[in-house]
């Protein structure tokens, strides 16, 4: 700010005001908080919105300025953040603040001045926030000094945090800011004031040096804004035209002055019209509009993504926002080391859900450690916790090894938890190097320094140590004494307590949540003698168990203690290693069979939460249903099964066998092993063929009328009995399963001689039966591969039954409708006819029905009574039975196989809720125009011969997939609405049909078309060419080569896949594809010069081609390509020369020639010094490897399955790296290597 800026304080500024609303009928909050609007209690606020009026001026009809300033142009003058904010943001809570700012001082105004009204101010809104909501986002919004006010408020909440005057209050503000709205805000200064003639105020005077301190001002929430934490979305509104004062001329705030932000404009009006907009579409509505939309998407993102992390965190603020300050602006590597418990994961836990938005991959993957197998199977694992733009990749349909391209130049943030072993180092190595995206950043924590080292040389490595005595005792008393400090008999206590805990946030953190509720000193007294005791242990971890087991001790009763081992050994959410069928049991689960144990489940697990032993996440599955996730922190989940060992609870034993001569008698059983069986309460039991039984014989049946006694403590079970025979004497006699069962998956592979039945003894002659008669407490049930399934009828306390490749008694069905807790059912694939009862209609409770290719003959009428049905899936049925499917107004998800229903238009009136409809119905060939009333339609699959669509459907405005799998002859003029379509797929078939576009197409990103039939172009793909410029996932499957020429004008394609059936080969297309990264070829016909035609696609990192084509040889220039990582050539039946020029491909890290008459490879290929997969598989002509094989430094994988080898080079002794060798179906290889041995790693 200069001294050519003159800006005058005004006297009087006339202005017609209407009389509604008066500040009588606005709710006052406070002494400054005045409430212009707040939804519905029953729909809590996402947002809250603050209004900072300018300054209120002697005269003027700017009275009660925390109103009139916010006043529309419109005839009705409404307060339009009152009035058209609501509208638009209903789930916002909408703030006007008010405070002292009249220019001139009276008895009662004009006395505060600004650093006064930012401090009282910073009281207000830590009482607003504490109120109604602590954690919500805001967003300030300021006129003129408004906007001052806000940036002093801001600094004043800076300069106390620092000070550690209320500090988490003011940190937690502070991070709730998401952006700022400046109307026509004065940032560096004013000069040149003309005063009322009258006295002025403190206010005037501080205007008046307001030039001199503004810099200040102005630089230190720049500092905030710009070098802090806090990166805020700033958007400031400039005045274009002067504002004219009654006998003092004109004054304007310049562009100079009121230029600051991300994003800045200026409109046409004066000082005081600034924020006065006409309607909503003044630009000086629709701006603050957009920017409220930005941010309202930016805080999906982030909590979409959140961790969870303590809600107390001490000691740490400072160290988040210089790593978000400075550390991670510096350096791509941050990486956290110290001993476990200090709070490595809750800082980096923290970090993640402050920057987790500004990424477009992100990926925060927990104690890594746990995560086991070769690199690329770890690869995977970590893939399926990637999220992409807030939605996580494993609900998409992209596998690992596709999905990894995806991120090839992209932004990502990954955080790597708890690293130990050197393939996760590895792996995260790789991952960086094939990203290579500056911004990307990568965030570590270990318990070893090296490790760190090994993930990037220049990684930057912060050490974290135990809390100090200072930090210790706050975190421990803010838990201990939430709401009052504590008392002073207990000082000499709690410092023992704070010693005795070494400094660990957690065992602090535990403690003294176990001690909030014991007031008794005599309580208190026992835990420093106690934590004194376990000083004399001299394993470290172990001393902090022993400190955690404090609390656990202290549990009320044997249910909880038993529910907190249950999680901490079985139902935890990231353990890698526990058997296939134990994969689906989580907390949902768990609950449910508590249910039946535990005489208040809810409780229980509630205190664990206050307690600290257990973390529990609530959210919606991909279905929609209530979904619960236990999280427990490593200390205390080591804890718990270090405490289950000691007690003999045994969980996930792999297998329960003996040796294959040695049939187990009474007295094996009764001996040690025999107390461990009783002792299981999680199993997963084979019983196979191998197992010798006394008769001579194999029978699984002895083994479990021995067995199935001892397990008297066994509660979650999987079983898989796998036999050929069945002695004389379990010939016709029933098994009881044991009666402590809650959670069983019963699998019979391969057998029709097993009967699964329930109430009476089935007898089948060729083999023993199974009997769930005992199971009466059974709250899921899945059965696989059973003959002769029975009554179900005793278990009454059933939540879950899913049924697989069954066959069934007759009148089991019957049953069904007795199972009145049932919530699930699943049937697949069941042999015989069966007729749902008219008793089914009785399951009021079921929520989740799937029947998937069974001979239903009869659906009954009381169907209809199934009200509580969210997701119904009825697919290849076989009967044409009608569904009467509209009185489901709850239903989310609807897929159904039906040839019986020849118009859904009343389906469509009345089911409003779906977001999720696949329709395969031959007798449909309409859609009724009330489909438009779906608009909560996320994606929709429309298998029917339908011709023509609605033009309603444009009002599915949050429709994201949509796929048409019948040929149709238009789209709607409405189709342009899809604004949020990300996939489409399409299917022409039949040539002369003709597809015309009506419209602009909607801008999907990714595009899936398939044409058949056609010898030219379809119409269609000739409109599509020039609407979906930017869609970057593209999929054609045609039987034409001419047909791809479409693609050439797709000039921000990411990923190519054509399928060409016929004999034509695809034309020369790429050489407007700059963008290209992966291209996919599957053709009969390609050129010998292909590879020619990708030369200059800097961008292209992989190729496949695949098909039985006239390809003979790759062209030598392909070793120009020096950007490419993956190569993939299959099923090419003629290709039988690799060229030398493939060892310039240094960036190459996958190869992969299959099924293609080569009979070497070239002598270069050790020249690719990056490659780390090389496949060479079922080459039957490839006889030898060339020496340079040896030189592959980085090679971890590979496959040389079904060649002609007869031998292997030695030189492969010297794969350092090497983890996976796989050489079966090589007939010609006789024996393997001596040095075999040497490669330690495979």
């Amino acid at each position: 700010m200069g001294s050519n800026v003159r800006v005058l304080i005004p006297e009087m500024r006339t202005s017609h005001l209407s009389s509604q609303p008066s500040p009588e009928s606005i709710e006052q909050m406070s002494d400054g908080f005045y409430k212009f609007y707040e939804p519905d209690p029953a729909h809590a606020a996402t947002l809250d919105i603050f209004f900072f009026h300018g300054l209120e001026c002697e005269g003027s009809n700017l009275r009660d300025p925390h109103i009139s300033s916010w006043r529309s142009t419109s005839e009705q003058e409404e307060v339009w953040p009152q009035k058209w904010l609501p509208e638009d943001f209903p789930q916002a809570r909408i703030i006007s603040v008010c405070y002292d700012s009249y220019t001139k001082q009276t008895n009662t105004e004009g006395r505060m001045d600004l650093h006064q009204i930012g401090e009282n101010l910073m009281h207000e809104i830590k009482w607003a926030r504490k109120k109604h909501g602590y954690n919500r986002p805001v967003i300030l919004v300021g006129h003129g000094f408004g906007g001052i006010v806000i940036k002093k408020l801001c600094i004043y909440a800076q300069n106390k945090q620092e000070k550690s005057v209320g500090g988490s209050d003011m940190s937690m503000f502070l991070d709730s800011i998401r952006a700022f709205f400046f109307y026509a805000t004065p940032h560096l200064g004013i000069e040149g004031i003309e005063a009322p003639a009258e006295k002025e105020g403190p206010l005037l005077k501080w205007m008046r040096v307001l030039n001199s301190n503004s810099l200040r001002l102005h630089e230190a929430f720049s500092e905030l804004w710009r070098t802090r934490r806090y990166r805020w979305t700033i958007f400031g509104l400039g005045e274009a035209e002067s504002t004219p004062e009654s006998g003092r001329g004109k004054f304007r705030v310049s562009e100079g002055s009121s230029r600051f932000g991300d994003n800045y404009m200026t409109v046409s009006a004066d000082h005081f019209s600034v924020c006065k907009p006409s309607d909503k579409n003044s630009n000086k509505y629709k701006h603050l509009k957009d920017l409220i939309e930005d941010v309202q998407k930016r805080v999906e993102l982030e909590r979409s993504q959140s961790l969870m992390v303590p809600k107390v965190t001490v000691g740490v603020d400072v160290l988040v926002t210089e790593v978000l300050g400075k550390h991670l602006r510096e350096h791509r590597f941050v990486g956290f080391s110290g001993l476990g418990g200090v709070g490595k994961t809750t800082v980096a836990k923290l970090i993640f859900n402050k920057v987790c938005a500004k990424f477009e991959f992100t990926c925060f993957v927990e104690e890594i450690k746990l995560i086991s197998g070769t690199k690329e199977e770890i690869k995977k694992k970590v893939w399926e916790k990637m999220w992409h733009h807030g939605r996580p990749v494993q609900s998409s349909s992209e596998s690992s090894r596709d999905g990894w391209y995806q991120v090839v130049g992209k932004s990502m943030f990954l955080v790597f938890d708890d690293i130990e072993d050197h393939r996760h180092a590895d792996l995260l190595q790789e991952i960086a190097d094939s990203n290579g995206m500056g911004e990307s950043r990568f965030l570590l924590t270990s318990r070893n320094t090296q490790r760190l080292r090994d993930c990037e040389d220049d990684v930057h490595i912060i050490p974290l140590d135990h809390l100090d005595d200072q930090d210790a005792k706050k975190l421990f008393t803010t838990y201990a004494f939430p709401n009052q400090g504590p008392p002073k008999s207990f000082e000499g206590v709690i410092q023992e307590i704070v010693v005795g805990c070494g400094g660990l946030p957690l065992t602090l953190e535990v403690l003294g949540k176990y001690l909030r509720s014991e007031p008794k000193e005599e309580v208190w007294a026992e835990i420093p003698i106690a934590l004194r005791k376990c000083e004399d242990i001299a394993d470290l971890e172990q001393r902090v168990w022993a400190k955690l087991k404090l609390s656990y001790d202290k549990l009320p009763c044997d249910e909880v203690k038993n529910m907190f081992l249950d999680i901490a050994c079985f139902f935890i959410l990231d353990h890698y290693d526990i058997p296939p069928f134990f994969w689906s049991w989580r907390a949902n689960d768990a609950m449910k069979a508590w249910s039946v144990t535990a005489t208040s489940a809810h409780n229980h697990v509630k205190l664990l939460e206050e307690r600290s032993l257990l973390k529990v996440s609530r959210s919606k599955d991909h279905e929609g249903f209530d979904y619960m996730e236990f999280h427990l922190h490593e200390h205390v989940r080591r804890m718990g099964q270090r405490i289950a060992q000691q007690e003999g609870r045994s969980y996930y034993v792999p297998r329960l066998s003996f040796p294959s001569d040695d049939y187990p008698n009474d007295d094996q059983i009764n001996s040690e092993e025999g107390k461990e069986l009783r002792e299981i309460v999680a199993h997963s039991i084979e019983i196979s063929a191998i197992l010798r039984c006394v008769f001579g014989q194999d029978c699984a049946f002895c083994i479990m009328r021995q067995v199935w006694p001892k397990l008297t403590a066994i509660q979650y079970m999987t079983l898989t009995v796998d036999v050929t025979n069945c002695c004389n004497q379990c010939r016709n006699q029933t098994f009881p399963l044991p009666s402590t069962l809650l959670l069983l998956c019963l699998s019979l592979p391969l057998l029709r001689d097993i009967s699964v039945v329930t109430g009476r003894n089935f007898v089948d002659h060729m083999s023993g039966t199974l009997s769930l008669a005992t199971c009466a407490s059974l709250v899921r049930l899945e059965l696989r591969n059973c003959k002769n399934l029975g009554d179900l009828s005793k278990l009454q306390q059933l939540r879950i039954l899913e049924i697989f490749d069954c066959s069934v008694a007759e009148n089991w069905a019957t049953s069904l409708g007795k199972l009145k807790s049932l919530e699930r059912l699943s049937l697949f694939r069941l042999e015989e006819p069966f007729e749902l009862p008219i008793s089914f209609g009785r399951l009021t409770g079921l929520q989740y029905l799937r029947i998937w290719c069974c001979k239903v003959t009869s659906i009954p009428a009381s169907f209809k009574k199934l009200t509580s049905l969210q997701v119904l899936e009825v697919e290849r049925i076989i009967g044409r039975q009608v569904i009467p499917i509209r009185s489901f107004r709850q239903l989310r998800s609807l897929k159904m196989t039906c040839w019986a229903i020849a118009d859904l238009a009343d389906v469509f009136r009345e089911l409003i809720a779906l977001d999720e409809l696949a329709l395969h119905c031959e007798g449909i060939s309409k859609l009724h125009a009330t489909l438009g009333n779906l608009t909560l339609l996320k994606e929709l699959s429309v298998i029917c011969p339908v011709k023509v669509l609605p033009d309603s459907l444009g009002n599915l405005i949050n429709l994201e997939r949509l796929k048409l799998e019948y040929p149709i002859q238009s789209l709607p003029a409405s189709f342009s609405n899809l604004t949020r379509l990300g996939t489409l797929a399409l299917h022409y078939e039949h040539a002369g049909t003709k597809v015309t576009v009506q419209n602009s197409w909607a801008i999907a990103n990714s595009l899936k078309i398939r044409v058949e039939g056609h010898d030219a172009v379809p119409d269609v793909l000739w409109h599509l060419q020039w609407y979906l410029t930017k869609v970057k996932v593209f999929k054609l499957h045609c039987e034409h080569g001419a047909t791809a020429v479409v693609v050439r004008n797709l000039i921000n394609l990411v990923t190519l896949e054509i399928t060409v059936t016929g004999q034509q080969a695809v034309p020369d297309i790429f050489k407007n594809l700059k963008k290209l990264r992966r291209l996919k070829l599957s053709c009969s016909a390609m050129e010998n010069n292909l590879v020619e035609s990708f030369i200059g696609m800097s961008s292209l990192k992989d190729i496949q081609l695949k098909g039985n084509c006239n390809l003979q040889a790759l062209s030598g220039m392909i070793g120009q390509l020096s950007h490419l990582q993956s190569l993939s050539l299959s099923h090419l039946t003629n290709l039988n020369v690799i060229p030398e020029s493939l060892g310039n491909l240094y960036s190459l890290q996958e190869l992969e020639v299959e099924n293609c008459p080569i009979q070497s490879l070239p002598e270069t290929l050790g020249q690719l010094s990056s490659l780390r997969r090389l496949e060479v598989s079922f080459c039957r002509n490839l006889k030898t490897l060339p020496d340079s094989i040896g030189d592959l430094s980085s090679l971890e994988s590979l496959y040389l399955s079904g060649s002609s080898l007869h031998s292997l080079p030695d030189t492969i002794k010297n794969l350092s790296q090497l983890e996976v060798l796989d050489i079966h179906c090589c007939k010609n290889l006789k024996t393997l290597p001596d040095w075999i041995g040497d490669l330690t790693r495979l």
